[in-house]
């Protein structure tokens, strides 16, 4: 087995998927940075909202040593593979796309006809919420 962690280097704490009250997150933009980056010691946050990009300018001081991220997710009903989700990083036009999509290759589509560069489809659970 490869034991990555124990390789030298400065490892960084990220989270590439959070969700706040702007879809069905717990706490607000501001409470998930502070809480990552002051309680949990993250290096970095995606704020990654329901089909909503939240904005992140003003989030985090002018040369303090925390990135916050703005993304997306969308998501949706495959007819071949059944729900998925689309989460996309880097997102600052801030599109609302406002409803679940019905296939990953329309989403995907979607994102790239908005002029995102790129995106990754995830499956599988998680509530991107801090405990």
């Amino acid at each position: 087995m490869i034991e990555t962690f124990r390789k030298p280097g400065r490892w960084l704490r990220v989270n590439t998927h959070a969700h706040t009250v702007n879809s069905d997150g717990t706490y607000t933009p501001e409470e998930a940075v502070a809480r990552y980056r002051d309680t949990l010691r993250y290096h970095a946050l995606a704020i990654t909202d329901h089909r909503h990009a939240t904005p992140v300018d003003g989030l985090v001081a002018d040369g303090e040593d925390f990135c916050v991220i703005p993304g997306n997710e969308l998501d949706g009903v495959d007819p071949e593979t059944g729900m998925y989700h689309l989460v996309a990083l880097g997102v600052t036009d801030h599109q609302d796309f406002g409803k679940a999509l019905p296939c990953r290759r329309q989403s995907i589509g979607s994102t790239r006809a908005a002029g995102w560069r790129s995106s990754r489809t995830l499956t599988g659970r998680g509530s991107g919420t801090p405990r």
